[in-house]
């Protein structure tokens, strides 16, 4: 569409304010005016990607450089932006400093950044609003005159345009060039975050968004000094301990992930990165202000309507899936199954339910419930989570039982990590698996699963099921999946002398010859023998003695 004046864009200025100006130049009132007579160029508003109004305006204006419309530290087209964690959040609504604007300058493309919080020339807050609560509007008023609310009306040079002291973290930030800009909003918004939420991932920084900086100088303050501050920093990690006692079931590892997360999204050297907190030389302290601060939803702004029932609502309980599995040193796909067995409260919405939220306390308080064994035969979770499988059953069905209180465990209160900090008795354990697989009529094992689980060849596990003993479930090709309920029947109507031996530490064939000799006769294979009382009794003969112990090897020297 052809338009009468073309006004050349200024190095830095915004695509928005340079649209705005081409509007007002050819009377258009709004901005909203001049992007609806752009139909036949494409479908643009205020809220369209930076990349797509600086064409817009190329095309229909005097751009020299389209880079000139994007914020300074925003390259589209050198991709500085792939390697960092947290981009800079940019606002579609007018930012200004009043200032610069009763100077008539133009609106700067970097006004949009909202961890830009001040104005490099004036030292004056940018502002989106009149101090009469007007919001700014992209319009004719905003460009040349100042608040459009009739009973107002006040112009740029009635704007409280006075220097004032710029927060340490915008002097930090004027003192960088473009790059180092960069790195250090990247830093100050992960620090700023988990100030605010430090038991919560910091991973999701796609959900980061512009409605989320409601109280943005006093957001990021937290996180500079969260940087740079030791006292600050001393008194958060304090912070954090004020939970020691309660997460010390998922290991002490749990109290300081916080930090630990923390140390490792940062890109540059910051006095955090020297922090190494133990539990010792850490006193708990009540929980700061900015931890049960309400303004602030970095992951969405349902967290509004929940503040007005849960006034009191704390962010330190909160945690998602992608905190467990990193706090409990277990693959996500565990975390989401704890998740979801346990229905943790979930503050997602929609289609967003995936990134759900809960609290970490009912997943602790369920712990400290089961964890009351006496029984001083106990392993680590790390020593039998390479056995689940061989037993039949998955380590996150264990992590749910649990966790829900099924299965007793004991707390050792020393390790730093959860796998090696819940004790639990394996015979329970093996009986529970035992009891679950039986109880559960849909569970399904795979051949070599079921092999592991008896210590049986694939051959006969395959000839076993030709008897129908085990019951082959329909499964894909080449593939043989079994009743698990079957299986254990199978189990407990059938000696498996490979299994027994094994457990025993006995010679599984001097047991076989034995059994043989005794007139006791093989139902399935070679090892496989029908339970009986008479077996029973010949077995506990068969382990006493100690002509049975595994010692083949010694043979050959004798």
């Amino acid at each position: 569409m052809p338009l009468q004046s073309h006004p050349k864009a200024q190095p830095g200025e915004s695509s928005l304010g340079y649209l705005l100006r081409l509007a007002d130049r050819n009377g258009y009132y709004e901005l909203k005016d001049l992007l609806i007579e752009t139909n036949s160029l494409g479908v643009f508003h205020q809220h369209s990607q930076y990349s797509e109004l600086s064409s817009l305006a190329q095309n229909l204006g005097n751009v020299g450089n389209i880079q000139h419309l994007n914020p300074e530290i925003v390259d589209v087209n050198k991709g500085f932006l792939t390697h960092v964690t947290y981009a800079p959040v940019l606002s579609s609504k007018p930012r200004v400093c009043p200032a610069c604007m009763a100077e008539g300058s133009k609106i700067k493309a970097d006004w949009h950044i909202m961890q830009i919080t001040h104005c490099e020339k004036h030292h004056v807050e940018l502002i989106d609003k009149c101090s009469c609560n007007t919001d700014f509007e992209w319009n004719e008023s905003l460009l040349n005159y100042g608040c459009d609310n009739e009973d107002c009306g006040k112009a740029w040079l009635q704007f409280d345009n006075n220097a004032i002291e710029l927060p340490a973290y915008m002097k930090h930030m004027f003192s960088l060039n473009k790059v180092e800009r960069i790195h250090f909003i990247n830093d100050l918004t992960a620090a700023a975050l988990i100030a605010v939420r430090p038991y919560e991932s910091i991973i999701e920084k796609s959900l980061l968004k512009e409605e989320h900086f409601s109280n943005v100088v006093s957001f990021l303050s937290k996180g500079y000094d969260l940087l740079t501050n030791h006292q600050v920093i001393g008194e958060w990690i304090s912070t954090c301990a004020t939970v020691r006692d309660k997460y010390r079931p998922l290991g002490n590892m749990s109290v300081y992930f916080p930090i630990y997360r923390l140390q490792s999204v940062l890109i540059m050297q910051w006095l955090i990165k020297n922090e190494k907190p133990s539990i010792a030389s850490v006193s708990p302290k009540a929980l700061s202000p900015f931890q049960v601060y309400k303004s602030l939803c970095p992951r969405r702004n349902v967290m509004a309507s929940m503040s007005k029932d849960k006034p009191e609502l704390d962010f330190i309980n909160q945690i998602n899936r992608e905190s467990i599995a990193l706090m409990l040193n277990i693959p996500i796909t565990e975390a989401r199954a704890i998740f979801n067995a346990l229905n943790i409260d979930d503050y997602a919405n929609g289609e967003l339910r995936r990134n759900n939220i809960g609290y970490i306390s009912k997943l602790v308080e369920n712990l400290n419930i089961c964890s009351n064994s006496n029984n001083l035969q106990l392993v680590s979770l790390a020593n039998i989570k390479s056995k689940c499988f061989n037993e039949g059953i998955e380590f996150t069905d264990v992590l749910i039982a649990i966790f829900d209180g099924s299965l007793e465990v004991a707390l050792s209160g020393k390790s730093t990590d959860f796998l090696d900090s819940i004790l639990i008795d394996e015979t329970k354990l093996l009986q529970y698996i035992k009891i679950s697989l039986k109880e559960d009529n849909t569970k399904t094992l795979s051949l070599t699963q079921v092999s592991k689980m008896t210590r049986l060849p694939r051959n006969v596990v395959a000839e076993i099921a030709t008897n129908n003993v085990f019951i082959e479930v329909p499964s894909t090709k080449n593939r043989h999946d079994y009743s698990a309920n079957s299986v254990v029947t199978m189990m407990d109507n059938y000696f498996i002398v490979s299994l027994w031996a094994e457990k025993m530490g006995l010679c599984e064939s001097k047991i076989i010859e034995s059994l043989l000799q005794k007139g006791f006769s093989v139902a399935f294979g070679y090892n496989i023998f029908k339970k009986s009382d008479e077996l029973h009794k010949e077995l506990q003969e068969l382990k006493s003695s100690k002509l049975y112990q595994q010692a083949e090897q010694f043979e050959l020297f004798n």
